[in-house]
């Protein structure tokens, strides 16, 4: 055994075999920074709620299920450790256990052009006058997505503003 290890005992190794696992598990994927931010307000049938949580993983988006990127808003702060380790990110966001725990899904292309939302009472939605100013750079997903709304139908189709950074977490094998 080394210096470094004999004076770190078994803790160290468990640190270093843990520092290389998670290398290898990540080898030729981008690395996931911290911190989600997210603010403004989303609306759609289901009702209003204000972003302060976010989430962002490749994934299958729009009607199409096409390669893209979805963005988790919600009412809450989400746990991305939480949601990482579980098997089906989906299910795992939607089971916050948060009383009043209210969110959407986001979806962009890989360049993050708007692709729709879903969730928040619309089990897939696209209006093609969102304003997006969102770009996918360096593993992350950011900008700000405004709708006027729907003049003849407000109460179906309400407007909405909001901002979010994120990183993108990668596609699971």
């Amino acid at each position: 055994m080394g210096p470094a290890l004999g004076m770190l005992g078994c803790a160290g190794v468990a640190i270093a075999v843990a520092v290389f696992v998670g290398i290898g598990a990540n080898a030729g994927k981008v690395p996931v920074k911290a911190g989600a931010k997210a603010e403004g307000k989303f609306a759609a049938a289901g009702g209003a709620f204000d972003v302060v949580g976010a989430y962002a993983w490749e994934d299958g988006v729009g009607i199409f299920n096409n390669p893209g990127i979805r963005v988790a808003i919600a009412n809450a702060p989400l746990d991305a450790a939480a949601i990482d380790a579980a098997p089906d990110r989906t299910k795992a966001i939607r089971q916050t256990g948060v009383p009043g725990f209210r969110v959407a899904f986001l979806m962009f292309a890989k360049d993050g052009s708007w692709e729709g939302y879903s969730g928040n009472g619309c089990g897939y939605c696209f209006q093609r006058s969102v304003k997006s100013t969102v770009k996918v750079r360096k593993g992350r997903i950011a900008g700000d997505v405004k709708y006027a709304g729907d003049a003849e139908d407000l109460q179906m189709s309400p407007p909405f503003e909001l901002r979010f950074d994120a990183p993108v977490v990668p596609a699971r094998p």
